[in-house]
């Protein structure tokens, strides 16, 4: 995925400007509103009003850059998903015969279409959810230092603990996404070439196989999902911990130095929310980055479609003059329609078989 994020740098960059721009409101906004509460306590009603309609500006810009923002996640997320799968079928042109033809042909529609859903989701889509954290995260903890250096101090030591919980599940979660994309090819695999063999299926007064395969299938795909969301509610549950003893203890320490006034009340509006900002950044990183790299095997997966790096002396069969059967016969079933036939097809001739 790294490749892909350098390869449009340029589009990143820009996503990344967008980003530090929104966020930094939110943090702005934050710090402002404490100071409307200390206004509203000196009973000062003039400032509080200029507080709120200062707020309401920055606002405003927020909702107008973030517009930008949206729209240009996007441009960028699916100019990177096209650029993959034209990679994946570039490799397709310089596969061999043999290598093209040792998977079927749903498991290359399932990288182009699922597992690039997934890459979306859990790959680009995070990356850009993480990268808007962390910018909120530094820019909330630069804000605190406006107000105490130990909640500072308490904030660092608490987001360390709350990262460090949820690396236990890691690689569990990395090995259940893998499993879940390789149960979903072999579940297209097997649909398709169960709905290809519909004829042969009415021939036979079996077309119950149509179920009963589709449900096989779909019973094991979803024994994989099921299993790789309960790695990731345990991964969620032991962030989710750190979540809350991180914003409960910023709260209480806040609390207590306005009480040594230390800090002025107002303190108590901006440091709970920037703790919140914070600390549900760090809750749910440990997370997003275990799902973010799981999304690494994906891309391994798609190496393993050799490219042939000379010419195949492979033969493909072609028909020059026409054909000629001899002694040929078929079956269907236990059921035998031909028998010692010979035939003869000249090439460019038309010919009905009944």
């Amino acid at each position: 995925m790294k490749t892909y994020l350098k390869r449009f740098w340029k589009e990143n960059a820009v996503v990344f400007f967008l980003l530090t721009v929104t966020n930094v409101i939110q943090t702005i906004v934050s710090v402002r509103m404490a100071a409307s509460l200390n206004t509203l306590v000196n009973l000062d009603f003039e400032s509080f009003f200029k507080v709120l309609a200062e707020v309401m500006g920055l606002f405003l810009v927020f909702l107008l850059v973030l517009n930008v923002q949206i729209n240009k996640t996007s441009e960028t997320k699916q100019k990177m998903a096209t650029a993959i799968r034209t990679d994946i079928t570039k490799r397709m042109e310089q596969a061999s015969y043999t290598s093209f033809h040792q998977k079927q042909v749903g498991t290359y529609t399932s990288w182009l279409s699922n597992d690039l859903n997934t890459i979306e989701s859990s790959g680009f889509d995070l990356f850009y959810q993480i990268l808007g954290g962390i910018i909120a995260t530094v820019s909330s903890v630069i804000a605190l230092f406006a107000f105490h250096w130990s909640i500072v101090v308490m904030t660092i030591v608490l987001t360390a603990l709350t990262l460090s919980l949820p690396k236990l599940y890691e690689n569990k979660l990395k090995t259940a996404s893998l499993s879940t994309t390789e149960e979903n090819e072999r579940f297209i695999s097997k649909v398709t070439d169960t709905l290809n063999g519909f004829d042969t299926f009415f021939s036979f007064n079996l077309l119950q196989k149509l179920t009963r395969n589709t449900q096989e299938a779909s019973v094991a795909l979803a024994d994989a999902k099921n299993n790789q969301t309960r790695v990731t509610a345990k991964v969620a549950i032991l962030g989710a911990f750190g979540n809350i003893l991180g914003q409960l203890s910023v709260t209480g320490l806040t609390g207590y130095l306005v009480f040594r006034s230390l800090v002025p009340i107002g303190a108590m509006m901006a440091t709970s929310d920037l703790a919140a900002v914070i600390f549900n950044t760090v809750g749910n990183l440990s997370q997003q980055l275990a799902a973010m790299r799981a999304v690494e095997p994906i891309f391994e997966k798609f190496e393993t479609l050799e490219i042939s790096t000379e010419k195949s002396s492979e033969k493909i069969p072609t028909v020059l003059s026409g054909i000629e059967l001899e002694q040929v016969g078929y079956a269907y079933g236990d059921k035998q329609v031909l028998e010692k036939v010979d035939a003869s097809f000249e090439l460019g001739k038309k010919y009905a078989i009944v």
